[in-house]
């Protein structure tokens, strides 16, 4: 856990391979709606999922406006935590719950 300056906790963190623990997917190559996939898995310490639940949302961050977002929704088998996320192509996540996109560098490589 890090409070905005230093590292305050290590609690809710897990090593892939330790205790049955192991890596799961940020976002697919190919978002279908309906598509549903572990982003983590540590049995009870971490166990985030996520279904696509839209491809096509707007959205106006002090970065500018972001059309065609893929939205997620996500939730925990450990904790009772439900949020939505949302990511726009070519860019990444630009909405996690209350925090918006501030600035980007766009890169054509």
């Amino acid at each position: 856990m890090y409070n905005g300056e230093k590292v305050v906790s290590h609690e809710g963190s897990w090593i892939s391979g330790v205790g049955g623990a192991h890596f799961g997917l940020a976002m697919p190559g190919t978002p279908l709606v309906g598509a549903r996939y572990y982003q983590e898995l540590a049995p009870k310490v971490a166990m985030g999922r996520a279904e696509v639940v839209s491809l096509d949302e707007k959205l106006v961050t002090p970065a500018g406006q972001f059309l065609n977002c893929v939205k997620t929704e996500e939730s925990s088998g450990v904790e009772k935590v439900r949020e939505n996320k949302l990511y726009a192509p070519g860019v990444g996540l630009v909405y996690d719950g209350e925090l918006k996109l501030k600035s980007y560098v766009f890169s054509r490589q």
